[in-house]
């Protein structure tokens, strides 16, 4: 957002503040600095003898002051209509193109189908739980078993967890094991 607002309400900001209101400041401003500005060069030179005056020195604008101050400022004041129908435009295409703007109809893809992230994404969809409650692990409470037995399954074998092994002793209808 703070792009677009650059690039379309900021060059028409410049040039009111330029065409109205900097002359208005100027108008108001100028006197109240020429006036500061005497008062304070005749308390400085009160103090210096005459052959002792600093002499008035017009400082040499940098490139930015003088790119901005000229040329820039130059162009701009110029142009100034080509530049609010450019930019007219610009935000009519900007909201045509807005406009025709819809939500997703299928889930986006950033990647092609061989790509490794591609399919790193849908192996995790298509393994994992992911939060749906037709796809999340069931829990089954079971008493009386005594272990887990995992001889000849390998470690790293995931798809064979085990088999079960019964407690031949435990029986539910004690009051403890209920």
């Amino acid at each position: 957002m703070n792009f677009i607002l650059t690039i379309t309400i900021y060059p028409a900001i410049v040039i009111v503040h330029e065409k109205y209101i900097n002359p208005l400041w100027k108008k108001i401003s100028t006197p109240l600095f020429k006036l500061c500005k005497r008062k304070k060069e005749e308390e400085d030179t009160d103090e210096l003898p005459e052959d002792k005056q600093p002499e008035k020195k017009k400082e040499k604008q940098r490139f930015l002051e003088w790119f901005f101050g000229n040329p820039w400022n130059w162009t701009v004041d110029k142009l100034k209509i080509p530049i609010i129908i450019v930019f007219g435009i610009y935000a009519v295409f900007s909201g045509w193109r807005a406009s025709e703007l819809s939500p997703l109809t299928e889930t986006e893809k950033w990647f092609g189908d061989g790509h490794y992230l591609q399919r790193a994404w849908e192996m995790i969809q298509d393994k994992y739980v992911a939060g749906d409650y037709d796809r999340a692990i069931k829990v089954k409470f079971m008493y009386g078993f005594d272990g887990l037995s995992k001889d000849g399954i390998g470690l790293w074998d995931v798809d064979d967890r085990g088999q079960l092994e019964f407690d031949q002793q435990w029986d539910l209808t004690t009051a403890t094991n209920q």
